[in-house]
């Protein structure tokens, strides 16, 4: 089994073990699995073993089929959340975590997710979670994204402009210097929510990861909350394939 970072999480102020994160990953993984009609000999294993499994299966799948085989579900949430969106006439909600990793800097690893959302399809950003069915730059420079978010049934379509901080709630805070935010919207240009994630080097080594997904503000606590382990996951994950 692969050895982890000693990563240090937190949501709301308490700690949660990796291995609880990874745990939840297991979980999850295991639903995607069956959703893309794994057979049942592959729905066991270690976490590593899974999430190694289920990305070969998206990327057989390939990135048009995978597209189209979650296209009705799609349509749905996009519906509620545009809907969602206007109703709340611009306020948000903040699904948060920060995650001490011991090792590596704030600039390597801020580089590293600056490159990888850049690519038209990138490997590691999609292997990062299981939820994750699409993630790339679309030809406007906009991050395209589909993902299953953390307490919702249905995946959801939407393209993040960093660029773009027009609508964005969260606070750059100046204790965190690197920073990589932008404006989430739907394909017809709505603004959704959005993204701040923030970065700072420990003293003594290691750096501080604190990531931020804004949501419309009236989609409910279950989806906050539940956001928190699929950031958790996917920071996670990415720190780990940044180091490794």
């Amino acid at each position: 089994m692969t050895q982890h970072l000693a990563l240090l999480t937190r949501f709301d102020g308490r700690s949660v073990d990796r291995d609880a994160i990874l745990a939840w990953e297991h979980t999850r993984a295991v639903k995607v699995l069956k959703f893309l009609g794994a057979p049942a000999s592959e729905l066991s294993g270690n976490v590593d073993e899974l999430r190694e499994r289920l990305y070969g299966l998206k990327r057989t799948i390939g990135p048009a089929a995978l597209q189209e085989r979650v296209a009705k579900r799609v349509r749905v949430a996009n519906l509620i959340t545009g809907t969602a969106a206007g109703l709340a006439r611009g306020k948000r909600v903040q699904s948060s975590v920060t995650i001490r990793v011991p090792s590596g800097t704030a600039e390597e690893f801020a580089n590293w997710f600056a490159t990888e959302s850049a690519k038209a399809d990138s490997d590691a950003l999609l292997a990062a979670c299981p939820d994750h069915y699409f993630i790339g730059e679309d030809g406007r420079g906009r991050q395209k994204v589909i993902e299953t978010t953390g307490g919702s049934p249905l995946p959801t379509e939407f393209f993040i402009d960093y660029d773009d901080l027009s609508t964005l709630s969260t606070p750059a805070s100046s204790g965190w210097p690197i920073q990589i935010g932008g404006v989430a919207r739907t394909s017809t240009g709505t603004p959704i929510g959005g993204v701040r994630h923030q970065f700072r080097n420990v003293p003594g080594g290691g750096f501080e990861s604190w990531n931020t997904v804004e949501f419309p503000s009236n989609v409910g606590r279950r989806l906050v909350t539940g956001h928190q382990w699929h950031l958790a996951c996917e920071f996670g994950n990415w720190i780990e394939f940044q180091q490794a």
